[in-house]
């Protein structure tokens, strides 16, 4: 069970920093997920490398991962709540 969550957990990580996505956007060309706010920072401090693979990344290649985004306030409001009935 708990390498299950754990497994469900990793989606949610930034592929640069590790940290929860709370603005997930995907890279059509790789399909790496990152932190919106990191990516951005990364390509203008950086240029339009990839942190990860390398190859050229275009921002405009930087499309919102809504079905991510929706997965974890799922989890994370269905989590809460499995918290708050524990403590009742």
């Amino acid at each position: 069970m708990a390498s299950e969550y754990f497994s469900t957990f990793q989606e949610f990580l930034c592929a640069i920093n590790g940290h929860v996505m709370k603005d997930p956007v995907r890279a059509h060309t790789s399909g790496l997920v990152f932190e919106r706010a990191t990516i951005e920072l990364w390509l203008a401090t950086r240029g339009c490398v990839c942190p990860i693979t390398n190859a050229h990344l275009d921002p405009g290649a930087l499309e919102p991962d809504e079905e991510l985004r929706s997965r974890y306030v799922y989890i994370r409001s269905k989590n809460t709540t499995a918290m708050t009935c524990q403590y009742d």
